[in-house]
């Protein structure tokens, strides 16, 4: 009797979902220089990552300085965040980058949770 061949399947790595959200976030080529920055807007995100909508492809490994304005709080969620995968492809989410954002405080992964809560509400009401 033959056996089939394993099905080998990318190992999601993700530790929170992403939801699909389009917002302007902030990035810094000098950390918290405006001068030297420029705005893309995200696809989706969770408090664990975004991914970026660009053409500007950033290599894997990239450290990023961004920042985003979230509903309901004074000041913009900072962070570093790092480009994890690439997509070139012109099919959906489309090219962009998706940044892991390891260094964000706590006060800010739960600022993106109920941004993430937030759109969930809008989009199902």
């Amino acid at each position: 009797m033959s056996q089939s061949p394993e099905i080998k399947r990318p190992m999601e790595r993700r530790t929170a979902s992403r939801l699909p959200c389009r917002t302007p976030v902030r990035i810094y080529a000098a950390p918290g220089d405006p001068e030297l920055s420029f705005t893309l807007d995200s696809a989706d995100f969770s408090p664990q990552g975004i991914f970026l909508r660009t053409e500007l492809l950033f290599p894997v490994g990239e450290w990023l300085d961004l920042e985003l304005q979230v509903p309901g709080r004074a000041q913009p969620v900072r962070g570093r965040g790092r480009v994890i995968r690439v997509n070139p492809s012109r099919k959906a989410p489309g090219p962009g980058v998706a940044v892991r954002l390891p260094g964000l405080s706590r006060e800010e992964q739960s600022a993106l949770a109920r941004m993430t809560v937030a759109t969930v509400r809008r989009a199902t009401s």
